[in-house]
């Protein structure tokens, strides 16, 4: 089986999950092709063939694990395409202002909202981050996507404007998970009527406060510049977290459970 793992600088986590039980999975053929940050936002899918399509190269560009500016996914057994976006701002801000009917509450919000009323929502939100036209209804590989992790649990202390919102969530967990998980069912509906499956986070990479444990950010990687990820990086996940994450994929693409190989030991203790 031939696999391509597109996507963002998250693609570090399942290639570094890959590497360490490669040699055990001859069968499974996996390329990657990733670009980090801004650079990533110029490539198209042109045709089937995704990545740069410009003449001329811009200053800008990055591929990483691929040695060419393009690769072609019509050639693959199946896509995976790493740290999508799904629509979590706008679930979180919905989050902070309305209670939902059903749902568990921590305290009080200005306003209620009825469980349809949210599910209507929900179902909105989840066409709106439908993947472009271009993406929908392949006949060849099949596509799926798998949205970018929850920072982990060590944001909480960050005075960063960016993860404030991510702060107020895990104040009140279990709403927040739970509202997630039916958010991401009316996501997943709307993806498969385009034959797109959704890979979602591990659920056992979660804390309580529905974060990502801190143990699965430890070891992170920048693989353009081959370094550990800085202390204050909080996003980005490790070769752990990779290696879950491929045990769903390939148990929901070959459709059967993959016995993965034993990789090398890992750091598996779990921090809240």
């Amino acid at each position: 089986m031939k696999i391509a793992v597109i996507g963002t600088s998250h693609v570090a986590m399942i290639k570094l999950g890959w590497d360490l039980i490669l040699t055990g999975l001859p069968e499974i053929d996996m390329a990657f092709f990733s670009s980090p940050g801004k650079s990533a936002r110029t490539r198209k899918l042109i045709n089937m063939v995704f990545g740069y399509h410009a003449v001329v190269p811009h200053p800008d560009e990055i591929v990483i694990g691929h040695d060419a500016r393009t690769i072609d996914l019509g050639a693959q057994d199946a896509v995976l395409q790493v740290g999508y976006v799904t629509g979590e701002v706008e679930l979180a801000s919905l989050l902070e202002r309305f209670a939902i009917d059903g749902l568990p509450a921590t305290v009080e919000k200005p306003f209620r909202l009825s469980r349809p009323a949210f599910d209507a929502f929900c179902a909105n939100l989840a066409q709106r981050y439908l993947p472009p036209p271009e993406w929908r209804g392949w006949t060849g590989p099949r596509l799926t996507l798998q949205p970018h992790p929850n920072p982990n649990v060590r944001c909480l202390s960050s005075p960063r404007e960016k993860f404030q919102r991510w702060q107020t969530l895990a104040a009140h967990g279990a709403t927040y998970l739970a509202a997630r998980d039916i958010y991401l069912d009316h996501f997943e509906t709307a993806l498969g009527q385009h034959g797109i499956a959704l890979l979602r986070q591990p659920a056992e990479t979660f804390a309580p406060n529905g974060l990502t444990l801190a143990s699965y950010g430890k070891g992170a990687m920048d693989l353009h510049k081959n370094v550990p990820l800085d202390e204050d990086d909080y996003v980005h996940m490790n070769a752990e977290f990779g290696l879950l994450s491929l045990e769903q994929y390939f148990t929901k693409v070959i459709g059967a459970p993959v016995h993965l190989p034993t990789p090398s030991p890992l750091n598996s203790m779990k921090e809240v």
